[in-house]
């Protein structure tokens, strides 16, 4: 009898339950993915929220977890301590919602939060929790952990609508419609395995100039060009679209002795005769490379600080502020936040750093993903106007401003100064979590938290 005449023994599916209880994190999830369905266990995976309400029921009465005070002491010169929160010192428009950060977390989510709650990673409730996982404060070290694309094949090709919380939570944009979309909608279905995913690549950014030349053990390729080439049809402004590469670091030297030889091998593949077209931008005081190729594209190396985060990736996705944007390519797989893999089959995307003063640049970047045929999704709190925000001034990420000014001895002397926007943070500002906690199950909520009269309990 060969293997093949085997049958393979059904098995009950409380044993494969059982077996769930040993696993935590995305180790529990991978399982339930893996055997779900199968011949062996049948399906395992509930869908019901009476199991993530049963598990949240563990952190009834937990106090929230207190981030150390030397992680946010720098912000301290422009912030005062507020319950808890940073508050800018500097007037805003009282008017609108302003966004505060939070000094803590809240338990469920954590990361510890985090690893019993995948066990019920199928529920809508677990959907729903995974996409405002990102609302957590920036100075969390964010080691959740990233999930396989490909091991979830079956999850993102089921296109479904907005779940119950989704919709509850969030509204559909009004100002960002379908109507409005320059290139139409985007294909229903997206590429399933990597070598469809490498193809894309090759066709619509050239990889096969440049791909072979980057160390993933160091590099990995984020973003929009992730996304757009896991879709099977390509963003109309695929040409506009640059590589985006990040490095988390321990030391900028790494960085930029990375870098540097990336470059000596590019110019190692290109024919002599095009070798000078290779140009080389390094932005002044930072640590940023662009590197423009003969074939037109683009390639952008961030250096990003690896803080003290045991998974560096994961942290720096988990912080990117659009959830659709929460994947990397990392040379031989795909890998992405949970918060990415509800935003591809719903067509939708949250903006975490998104509040009523948000500057222009958030704004166009919103407008590109709509634009690419996805949804943008507003807190149902959101008190900002679109319309007002579009017309902002557009101020450059860096700029250099020349100035004359008298020395002490009366001379006139130059000078340059630098300027620097500040990236956009992860805050939530509308209390999306606090919202969702108080609405499923309030006992999570300790006696210091409070809600706010400006924050909508959806009843659910």
């Amino acid at each position: 009898m060969t293997d093949y005449d085997m049958e393979i023994p059904e098995l009950n599916p409380d044993i494969g339950l059982h077996l769930v209880n040993f696993l935590n994190g995305i180790d529990a999830s991978n399982f339930l993915e893996v055997v779900n369905n199968c011949s062996q266990f049948l399906s395992i995976a509930t869908a019901s929220d009476h199991l993530f309400i049963e598990i949240m029921k563990k952190f009834d009465g937990r106090a929230r977890i207190l981030l150390p005070a030397e992680i946010y002491g720098n912000y301290l010169q422009d912030c005062e301590i507020l319950d808890d929160k940073l508050v800018p010192f500097e007037n805003h428009n009282s008017s609108v919602i302003q966004p505060v950060q939070r000094l803590f977390v809240h338990p469920c989510f954590s990361v510890e939060g985090f690893g019993v709650l995948c066990k019920a990673y199928r529920t809508p409730l677990f959907q729903y929790y995974s996409r405002i996982l990102p609302f957590n404060t920036d100075l969390y070290c964010a080691d959740f952990g990233l999930i396989d694309y490909q091991l979830y094949n079956e999850t993102i090709s089921s296109e479904r609508d907005l779940n119950v919380y989704e919709k509850k939570f969030f509204k559909t944009s009004t100002y960002f419609t379908k109507e409005n979309n320059e290139f139409g909608p985007i294909s229903n279905a997206f590429v399933n395995n990597i070598d469809d995913f490498r193809y894309n690549l090759a066709t619509r950014f050239f990889s096969l100039q440049w791909l072979e030349t980057i160390d993933f053990s160091k590099f990995a390729i984020v973003g929009s060009c992730v996304l757009n080439s896991l879709c099977r049809s390509p963003f109309g402004d695929t040409i506009e679209q640059d590589i985006n590469l990040i490095y988390p670091a321990r030391s900028c030297l790494d960085f930029e002795m990375a870098v540097l030889n990336v470059i000596t091998k590019l110019k190692k593949m290109q024919p002599m005769h095009l070798k000078h077209e290779i140009m080389v931008e390094k932005i002044s005081g930072s640590l940023h490379y662009y590197i423009s190729l003969p074939c037109g594209v683009k390639l952008n190396f961030y250096y990003t600080s690896a803080e003290k985060s045991k998974n560096p990736l994961s942290h720096v996705l988990h912080n990117f502020d659009m959830d659709i944007c929460q994947v990397a390519f990392i040379g031989v797989t795909i890998m992405s936040r949970f918060a990415f893999l509800q935003a591809l089959p719903t067509k939708s995307f949250l903006v975490y750093s998104l509040h009523a003063e948000s500057s222009n640049n958030v704004c166009t970047r919103i407008a590109k993903y709509c634009e690419r045929g996805f949804t943008l999704l507003e807190p149902i709190n959101f008190d900002g106007d679109f319309k007002i925000l579009m017309k902002q001034a557009v101020v450059p990420l860096y700029r250099m401003e020349s100035h004359d000014y008298i020395d002490d001895d009366g001379k006139l002397q130059s000078a340059i100064t630098e300027y620097w926007q500040r990236p956009e943070r992860n805050i939530d500002t509308y209390q999306v979590q606090e919202a969702f906690l108080a609405g499923v199950y309030p006992q999570t909520l300790d006696k210091h938290n409070y809600i706010n009269d400006k924050t909508t309990i959806p009843p659910l």
